[in-house]
């Protein structure tokens, strides 16, 4: 089979939506990880006056809320297959497909709202979830007839300024205009095996590259150069969370929460995949 750009994007967003599917559905036996912290939760039940205790009882999820999870891990889970073989699909499952997209990009984007209110509204957080909130409308976008007949845009703007943002996001960080999260020390220190100080140079150098790339990404002789540091530098920082984590006296730590940690992050390595390809089958076409 030959692989075409947009089988990457849909691989990337089927492997993102199971890995939120995976979250959802172990959340009931593995508490460590909150997919809407609880500050989030507080915010929703103030704004629609319910009490706290209908969605936490003495910090153990209620049964209403596990069935929200449920229910909405199986869209996930099901809209993760759909895309897999979207490219295959007939044409009476597409409108399902579509509507379990839209509903599984409006999960990502809940769980990125409920990061942004948990930071005390720090602006870049939202971007942070940028390609993975938006994997599922572009998803969309190909499946549509307005993508046969003009695929231009998604190559020349969309694609490159989710890439881009993403990346500036994460650069904020590692250049201190916000605190840097201790899990990126903690992973950057095991893996390098670095002292503290020479972690965070090495962090502020990846920080001016990632915020670079926005614009480099734009800018056709260097546009490449900058590509592939995406597709590398993400790839390793899903990967970080598998590497720096890895613990074999417990397992299930290490299985139900960080390696949907990893897979949730399959476009900040393969969205970038796919536009290379994209500029590939382009630079074809003129020839």
């Amino acid at each position: 089979m030959k692989w075409k750009p947009q089988y990457f994007i849909q691989l990337a967003c089927s492997i993102t939506l199971l890995g939120y599917a995976f979250m959802h559905f172990l959340f009931r036996g593995f508490n460590l990880w909150k997919i809407y912290p609880s500050s989030f939760v507080k915010l929703v039940c103030r704004a629609f006056d319910i009490p706290v205790q209908a969605i936490f009882y003495k910090g153990h999820p209620t049964n209403a809320y596990l069935a929200f999870l449920i229910i909405s891990g199986s869209i996930l889970l099901l809209s993760g297959i759909f895309t897999l073989f979207q490219h295959k699909l007939p044409k009476k499952f597409i409108p399902l497909a579509k509507v379990l997209l839209a509903l599984s990009g409006l999960l990502i984007l809940l769980h990125a709202f409920s990061a942004f209110v948990d930071s005390k509204l720090h602006y870049n957080v939202p971007l942070e979830f940028i390609t993975r909130a938006s994997l599922p409308f572009i998803c969309i976008y190909l499946l549509s007839n307005a993508y046969h007949s003009n695929k231009n845009k998604l190559v020349t703007l969309w694609l490159p300024l989710i890439i881009g943002l993403t990346f500036f996001a994460h650069g904020l960080y590692a250049l201190r205009f916000f605190p840097i999260p201790q899990s990126f020390l903690m992973m950057t220190t095991n893996i390098l095996k670095t002292p503290r100080n020479i972690t965070f140079n090495f962090l502020y150098l990846v920080g001016i590259l990632d915020v670079l790339l926005l614009i480099g990404i734009f800018i056709k002789p260097v546009r490449k150069a900058f590509l592939y540091y995406a597709i590398i530098w993400g790839f390793l920082t899903a990967l970080a969370r598998l590497v720096a984590y890895y613990n074999p006296a417990d397992m299930s730590t290490y299985i139900l929460l960080w390696f949907p940690q990893f897979l949730i992050r399959a476009g900040h390595y393969l969205l970038p995949l796919a536009l290379l390809f994209y500029w590939q089958q382009q630079k074809k076409e003129l020839v």
